[in-house]
């Protein structure tokens, strides 16, 4: 997936959206960790990975088939609002 998302530390479960125009994932080392996103631009590459929240953490996410709800697992299975995904994603 290139430089953009194989950065440092470990990532791990990738969420693809169905569209692929962008992913989610989990990624733990000593930059930090958390949940991630990165978008595709118009050519299909992937941009630099922006953290989803500064406290939130854990592994599994999913976005419900709705594309309302944001599901992760940190020590049980948690759920919120998944308007982040365009509150995130690049101006064109």
């Amino acid at each position: 997936m290139g430089a953009e998302i194989n950065g440092e530390g470990t990532d791990h479960c990738p969420y693809i959206a169905p569209d692929e125009s962008f992913i989610i994932f989990s990624r733990f080392g000593d930059a930090g960790a958390g949940f991630f996103i990165s978008y595709k631009d118009k050519s299909g590459k992937w941009l630099a990975p922006v953290k989803i929240h500064e406290e939130l953490e854990g592994a599994c996410p999913l976005i419900s088939p709705d594309g309302k709800f944001f599901f992760l697992n940190s020590d049980g299975i948690f759920w919120m609002p998944a308007k982040f995904v365009e509150g995130l994603r690049p101006k064109k």
